[in-house]
């Protein structure tokens, strides 16, 4: 899918991604579970690239949710673009509140070489 091409591109642009989690980075699921797997990961590259990915992996649908507001402490919530969406989720949606169901996944940049 187009999808699976553009994620194949953002991380052969992003060598860094391959490294293990550093000091600065998250990876956690968001709780209360509540019969779902939702996934949050903020990664940091080397010059200040930033990467921020939520994603449904199993279960019921989310509530409306803003995805940035899963992001960790500390971490500036402005500036963020909407990098990559997976299938089922409209070309219209650039950010904001959605429900995420079953397999859906966003990726948002910092940094505009991303």
């Amino acid at each position: 899918t187009r999808f699976m091409r553009d994620l194949r591109d953002l991380r052969a642009r992003n060598v860094w991604l391959r490294g293990n989690c550093g000091p600065d980075d998250s990876f956690r699921y968001l709780e209360p579970v509540e019969g779902r797997t939702v996934f949050a990961a903020f990664r940091q590259g080397p010059n200040a690239e930033q990467l921020f990915v939520l994603s449904h992996l199993e279960g019921k649908p989310t509530d409306d949710i803003d995805p940035l507001s899963h992001l960790p402490d500390g971490v500036e919530r402005s500036d963020w673009r909407l990098a990559l969406r997976s299938p089922g989720i409209g070309d219209d949606y650039s950010g904001g509140p959605i429900v995420m169901k079953d397999s859906m996944a966003l990726i948002f940049a910092r940094d505009s070489s991303i």
